[in-house]
């Protein structure tokens, strides 16, 4: 921030042609990329300093309400008193509220105008004694605060497992499960010789009528895992008697059966009704799979607008794919009023969490415009390639065009090249457009555009092996 802007562009042209660190293989050698790459860093930075945890602006809430409830959780506090909840869960929104009127997650400074994109996360753990007061509670990007939440339940694992291998006979002491605890994990983790005896205590557990122990079986008898023969009929059956009970895991992989007919007679209806089950407990993949459904009509009569209602739940709760069909409808104007700045915040909110067709869904809007949404080229091209690296098809052969035109970006063949040779991948390589920018290519840049290939390649592969 103290350079000037001569400075700041010889400082940047510097290590973008510095060998010895190769950010221009890094960034498929696009100088656009990098630098955009680069004012998203220094956003982050500059709204992530300095502005956590300020209070300005913010009215203190009655401080014997806030001892009432502040042994809850936010949910707790939500079926206890709806107005408490929403004045606080208000009062936090205002707390992370920037100068531009924009909400900011207190871990990564990323902003956004949508309460959709954040969650309200305890500063101290509430599982650690953390208060849900005001004071310690923090807006937070809804992903950054499952991975958090993860981490919070990795390291109390560790720890755990510490103090047990710490003392022996403490170990010894401890029941290794409640009556409730019966889980895939410990299968998983279970050791070969111990398999047997542990799989004979799910049996009988599920025998007695064990929610969890009947899913744990059907689960086996679907996958073939532990030593369990595959028998699709089998999992069906303990499916169902798991999902009767109110099993959601049970309820949605017992859908999936009847929508495939593994093990049962195919019946769409069927598949309808458990995801329905499963999704009105608030199971995301559940909602998302039933608006699939009234999309298409499939097992329930054709409703974009239950679609559409159930695509929301899913997103209210920060799911991409939610988002990002959610905004398709808003797009279209089906099932709801067509309002494309609607879509793009959806996409927006999908994209940001790396989905890659909601990063080509908002490529395309910026490439197109709309009413309310100018035309943006190099949008349009930043959003296409964060697709492209994720191995998005369609995406990389309108990245490749807008290198081959210069829209977006400085026309460049060689990286046009290599982004068709990734989205033809050996098929189709006879394609007029293919063939033309092939065909204007040295010897030399040819090689160019294969080892472009290959750094785009590992990119790509990384990317799906994070998101896996």
């Amino acid at each position: 921030k103290d350079m000037r802007k001569s400075e700041e562009k010889e400082f940047l042209d510097k290590i973008w042609n510095d060998e010895h660190y190769a950010w221009n293989a890094l960034f498929g050698y696009d100088k656009k990329y990098f630098l955009r790459e680069i004012e998203i860093a220094n956003d982050k930075i500059m709204h992530g300093v300095g502005i956590f945890g300020s209070h300005s602006g913010v009215t203190p809430i009655d401080e014997k309400e806030q001892r009432k409830y502040e042994d809850m959780t936010m949910a707790q506090i939500y079926k206890a008193d709806p107005e408490y909840h929403k004045l606080l869960k208000s009062q936090v929104y205002r707390k992370f509220t920037n100068e531009k009127g924009e909400y900011f997650c207190a871990i990564t400074g990323f902003t956004n105008k949508s309460e959709l994109a954040f969650e309200i996360d305890h500063i101290k753990p509430f599982s650690k004694g953390g208060k849900t007061r005001l004071e310690n509670l923090q807006l937070v990007a809804w992903w950054k605060n499952r991975e958090k939440g993860a981490k919070e339940n990795a390291e109390s694992v560790e720890n755990v497992q510490k103090n047990d291998s710490a003392d022996p006979q403490q170990k010894s002491a401890k029941p290794q499960k409640s009556k409730s605890e019966f889980d895939l994990d410990e299968i998983y983790a279970c050791k070969k010789d111990e398999l047997p005896q542990l799989i004979d205590s799910y049996t009988n557990a599920a025998h007695q009528g064990k929610a969890d122990a009947q899913f744990c079986l059907g689960w086996l008898h679907c996958t073939g895992d532990a030593g369990m023969t595959q028998d699709y009929g089998k999992a069906a059956r303990w499916f169902r008697k798991s999902a009767e009970q109110g099993n959601i895991d049970a309820q949605v992989n017992l859908a999936i059966m009847y929508q495939q007919g593994d093990g049962v007679k195919q019946s769409f209806k069927n598949a309808a009704e458990w995801f329905q089950k499963a999704a009105e407990q608030g199971n995301t993949a559940a909602q998302n799979q039933l608006a699939l459904m009234y999309w298409n009509g499939e097992g329930v009569e054709q409703n974009y607008a239950k679609a559409a209602e159930w695509y929301q739940k899913a997103a209210e709760q920060g799911d991409p794919d939610g988002q990002n069909y959610l905004g398709v409808l808003y797009d279209r104007g089906d099932g709801v009023p067509q309002d494309i700045v609607k879509a793009m915040e959806l996409y927006r909110l999908a994209a940001e969490q790396g989905h890659n067709v909601a990063q080509q869904n908002l490529g395309l809007t910026y490439y197109y415009g709309a009413k309310g949404i100018p035309k943006n080229y190099e949008q349009a091209a930043f959003w296409y390639r964060k697709s492209a690296e994720q191995g998005n098809r369609s995406a990389q052969k309108r990245l490749a065009r807008l290198y081959a035109k210069g829209i977006g970006v400085d026309e460049d063949l060689v990286l046009a090249y290599a982004w068709f040779c990734l989205a033809y991948d050996g098929k189709n390589e006879n394609a007029k457009e293919y063939r033309e920018v092939k065909e204007k290519l040295s010897e030399k840049q040819l090689k160019e555009g294969q080892k472009a290939v290959e750094v785009f390649r590992k990119i790509i592969e990384d990317n799906q092996n994070a998101n896996q």
